[in-house]
């Protein structure tokens, strides 16, 4: 443990979790060239993808917390691309300078 966005299953020495990918089922699915293959560790970590795959367009896939309804959003090289639907915003209620007062597991 110890390094900051990694995270071990309990009692074992497997990874969780390795920032900003989840290596278990999340509700963020990360596609790139048209196939799923990847899990976000959360909403802002999926968000980073895009920086790991130059010139890709990187589509994350969830759905809201708050009302269910489906979230689609479109990156290259940290733009963003048409995000369904227009207007989604990215929440979070704890403030950014206590955010690792919660992190999991840690």
């Amino acid at each position: 443990m110890g390094l900051p966005g990694v995270w071990q299953h309990p009692g074992t020495d497997y990874i969780e979790s390795f920032a900003p990918f989840a290596n278990l089922p999340t509700q963020y699915l990360i596609t790139i060239r048209r196939r799923q293959r990847w899990y976000g560790q959360c909403g802002f970590e999926s968000l980073a993808v895009c920086w790991l795959f130059p010139k890709q367009e990187v589509r994350i896939d969830c759905s809201c917390l708050d009302c269910g309804e489906p979230i689609r959003v479109r990156m290259r090289d940290g733009e963003l691309l048409p995000v369904d639907p227009p207007g989604t915003v990215g929440h979070s209620n704890i403030p950014y300078g206590r955010w690792r007062e919660d992190i999991a597991r840690a």
